[in-house]
């Protein structure tokens, strides 16, 4: 089985989180409760003033910048890639590289419920 999620692994990372930082307690208390914030997948044309095109390179900084300037959310990932070869890159650790982008792919994003 290669597809699973280990929720006692998972529990046993967050209360450790908390135990070393009272603000992570914060955060995993807003990402985890059912009045907090939501993940959300959206597209790059969501957050495009209407006189924009979508371009045709992007980076992640560039993206975050789109998602910030329109709206109170926070850019964590995106997609690469169609169908059943699309892959999740969360927090990309390069976030000034430029790769393409077309309309099929999405973003990552936190916002308020």
């Amino acid at each position: 089985v290669t597809n699973y999620v280990n929720v006692k692994v998972i529990v046993a990372k967050a209360l450790a989180l908390c135990a070393m930082s009272k603000v992570s307690h914060g955060v995993l208390t807003e990402l985890l409760s059912p009045d907090g914030a939501h993940f959300h997948i959206q597209s790059l044309g969501n957050y495009l003033a209407d006189d924009e095109n979508l371009p045709l390179d992007l980076s992640f900084a560039e993206a975050t910048a789109y998602v910030s300037r329109a709206s109170k959310q926070v850019l964590v990932g995106w997609s690469q890639g169609s169908g059943v070869d699309r892959a999740w890159i969360m927090n990309p650790k390069d976030k000034l590289a430029s790769r393409t982008w077309c309309s099929k792919d999405r973003l990552v994003v936190i916002k308020d419920a």
